[in-house]
């Protein structure tokens, strides 16, 4: 077995933390999903439920899932106070154009 592989299954912050290096993105992105680690394994631990749910086995490996995981629908989703980006930094008050 691959020694990096077997690490990295018992580690799924790990997992996390490189998967969220590798998305790209702007940097309001990557602050969103550096934070939210603990939402994103909820999830995942979620599907693994389902699963059981169902009658089968749960064998999918965090890192498996965060390859099918649609993190850019996820993000733009989000309310704007949670994914960094304010519309007044960008237009001006109105009181500001009218004097």
């Amino acid at each position: 077995m691959n020694f990096l592989q077997d690490w990295l299954e018992g580690n799924p912050s790990a997992v996390f933390a490189n998967w969220s290096n590798q998305l790209g993105g702007t940097p309001a992105q990557k602050t969103y999903y550096g934070n939210n680690y603990n939402n994103t394994y909820s999830k995942y631990m979620g599907a693994l439920a389902n699963t059981a749910q169902q009658g089968q086995i749960p064998n999918l490996t965090f890192q498996n899932w965060l390859s099918s995981y649609p993190w850019m629908k996820e993000f733009q989703n989000q309310p704007s106070y949670a994914t960094g980006y304010n519309p007044v930094k960008f237009s001006p008050s109105s009181r500001w154009m009218i004097w």
